[in-house]
C-alpha cells in the first residue's frame, strides 16, 4: 500500500514505489478491495513498476484510486477475483505492454 499522509505536526509525507523485476505471490484479501499492489491518495511523488509478476490472489492485483503521478510497465498480473486490474479517479497514470489474464468470480463470503 502506497499512500500520502499529513502528520499531527503538518509534516507532509509522501509515499512511493518502485519496483523493477519482483515477483509478488498470494497476496490480496479475499472479498475485499484490499489488493495485491495498492495505491490510495498517493500523488506526491513518482512511483513505478516495470517487470512486475503479482499472481495468484484470494482478492483484487491492482487498485489505483484517487492517486497521480504511476508508471506501470512490462508486467503481468493473473489469476485474481474479480479485478485484476483498476483505477479510480487517477491523474497522471501510465499503464503500458501488461497483461491481465485469467480474472475469476468473487468466491462466496464463507462462515
Amino acid at each position: 500500500m502506497t499512500s500520502d499522509t499529513i502528520e499531527s505536526d503538518l509534516t507532509v509525507r509522501s509515499g512511493q514505489t518502485i519496483m523493477h523485476n519482483v515477483e509478488i505471490h498470494n497476496c490480496s484479501q479475499i472479498n475485499t478491495m484490499k489488493a495485491a499492489i495498492r495505491f490510495e491518495g498517493a500523488s506526491g511523488k513518482w512511483s513505478h513498476l516495470s517487470g512486475v509478476s503479482i499472481h495468484n490472489g484470494h482478492g483484487w492485483g491492482m487498485n489505483i484510486e484517487a492517486s497521480a503521478n504511476i508508471r506501470v510497465d512490462n508486467s503481468i498480473l493473473f489469476s485474481f477475483k474479480p479485478i485484476g486490474f483498476a483505477m479510480q479517479t487517477v491523474t497522471n497514470v501510465t499503464v503500458d505492454n501488461n497483461i491481465v489474464a485469467h480474472i475469476y468470480e468473487r468466491s462466496d463470503f464463507e462462515g
